[in-house]
C-alpha cells in the first residue's frame, strides 16, 4: 500500500490539486515512512519537490508532516548524503532555510553543506535568511565546517565573488 501511495504522489508532483488529497489521505501516523521512502536515486518526494522547485508542494508536505516527525524526515540523506536543504533550488531554497534544522549540518559526498552549496551558487539571498534564523552558537558551527578541499562556507563565498 505504502509503495503505491509514493508513486502516486511521485506522479503528482506538479500538481497540487491532484497531490494534497492523495497524501491527506494518509493517516498522520503513516505519513513519514510514506515521506522517507526513496526511489532508485535514494530522492524523498520531498527532495523531488525542492529540486525541481515546486514550492507549494514543498509547503504542502511541511504543513502535513506532523511537528515531532520533521526533523527525521529533513534529515533523510540520498546515495549522494544530500538531505533536502542540498537539492533545493533557488526557489524553494529560501522557504526550507526557514526550517533550522540538524540537515543543515549534514555534509554531500564532497563534504559540501547546504550553506556551502547556497554560498557557491551565490545565493546571498538565502545564506542571509539562514544567517538571520540560525542561533549564533549553531551559526558558528556551521559556517567552519570545511569540504573535502578544506574550504569553509567563507572560502566558498569569497571564490564566488571574486
Amino acid at each position: 500500500m505504502s509503495a503505491n501511495v509514493y508513486y502516486e504522489l511521485k506522479e503528482c508532483l506538479t500538481d497540487l490539486k491532484k497531490f494534497k488529497p492523495i497524501l491527506t489521505s494518509v493517516k498522520e501516523s503513516e505519513r513519514l515512512a510514506i515521506l522517507k521512502q526513496q526511489d532508485n536515486s535514494d530522492n524523498t518526494i520531498l527532495m523531488l519537490a525542492a529540486k525541481c522547485g515546486y514550492l507549494n508542494i514543498v509547503k504542502c508536505i511541511l504543513d502535513l508532516v506532523p511537528a515531532v516527525d520533521l526533523q527525521e524526515l529533513l534529515t533523510v540523506q540520498n546515495r549522494r548524503g544530500y538531505t533536502v536543504f542540498h537539492y533545493a533550488n533557488f526557489v524553494t531554497r529560501e522557504y526550507m532555510s526557514k526550517f533550522v534544522s540538524p540537515a543543515m549540518l549534514y555534509s554531500d559526498q564532497e563534504g559540501n553543506t547546504f550553506i556551502h552549496c547556497a554560498t557557491s551558487f551565490g545565493h546571498t539571498d538565502i545564506v542571509k535568511c539562514v544567517v538571520d534564523s540560525v542561533p549564533p552558537a549553531d551559526l558558528w558551527k556551521l559556517l567552519r565546517i570545511p569540504n573535502q578541499q578544506d574550504q569553509t562556507t567563507l572560502h566558498s563565498l569569497l571564490s564566488t565573488t571574486i
